[in-house]
């Protein structure tokens, strides 16, 4: 009989760098003409959300601390677009760092004609797990991105 625990993986960690000058924050602001969402739909970067915020940065450091400390195996370290838009370098250089604990999710933009070879180039040379696609909302709430017939 087995005694060993099970796998567990965090399947969408968001990793937001202590260190700013490296990896400056970008924090997207909402359009004064968009449409209305109510309060806990979009969380405040750093964790500053819920009943009983932990009120500390998920540094990719501090995050491997706590997924030792709670036997987590690895995890999804997923774009924060709140905090720095399509810059992906700290998800990625995070998952080249630690390829065996972290596969990268970036967000790309849908609009931008280079995602395409952005993505077969970052799987090549990062070993790019997934992507989240995002593009343009117009004032009306509308969203012709996800219609369009580009590639």
């Amino acid at each position: 009989m087995s005694t060993s625990r099970p796998l567990l993986f965090d399947a969408h960690a968001h990793l937001v760098a202590d260190d700013q000058a490296r990896y400056p924050r970008n924090p997207m602001q909402r359009a004064a003409d968009a449409p209305y969402r109510p309060p806990g739909v979009i969380g405040r970067p750093g964790g500053h959300h819920g009943p009983n915020p932990i009120n500390e940065v998920p540094d990719a450091s501090r995050m491997l601390r706590w997924m030792a400390e709670e036997n987590v195996d690895g995890a999804v370290a997923v774009q924060k677009r709140m905090v720095y838009r399509y810059d992906n370098s700290y998800i990625l250089d995070s998952s080249d760092a630690h390829p065996d604990l972290f596969c990268a999710v970036v967000i790309l933009d849908a609009e931008d004609p280079a995602t395409p070879q952005t993505v077969q180039r970052w799987i090549r040379d990062h070993g790019l797990a997934g992507l989240r696609l995002f593009g343009g909302r117009k004032p009306d709430g509308s969203m012709p991105w996800l219609d369009s017939p580009r590639p």
